[in-house]
């Protein structure tokens, strides 16, 4: 669970940044546009991206056990002698041009 509530806290942030009144990133693009784009304009145009990140909190608060699956696999010794096995494979394998 704790992966899943990181994951929820990184996407806020994430929403965070583009959202008015704090909108860091809102302000860092207005800061290399040029005069004629209106900080008016980017908030329209950044609506959209805010409906996503909300959606995506949404459905991760909805649907935990979805997100937080991988870190409840553990991986076998077998897994690991496999991988590191093709690895050396992988290494030892001269390039052809």
């Amino acid at each position: 669970m704790l992966v899943w509530f990181a994951l929820l806290v990184a996407i806020a942030l994430q929403t965070s940044f583009l959202s008015p009144p704090v909108g860091f990133a809102l302000f860092d693009l207005k800061g290399v546009c040029p005069p004629e784009v209106k900080l008016a304009d980017i908030y329209k145009g950044v609506i959209r991206f805010i409906i996503l990140q909300l959606a995506t909190l949404r459905v991760v608060i909805k649907w935990p056990e979805f997100f937080a699956w991988r870190p409840s696999v553990k991986r076998t010794d077998t897994d690991a002698k496999t991988r590191s096995r093709h690895v050396a494979t992988v290494i030892r394998t001269p390039i052809s041009s």
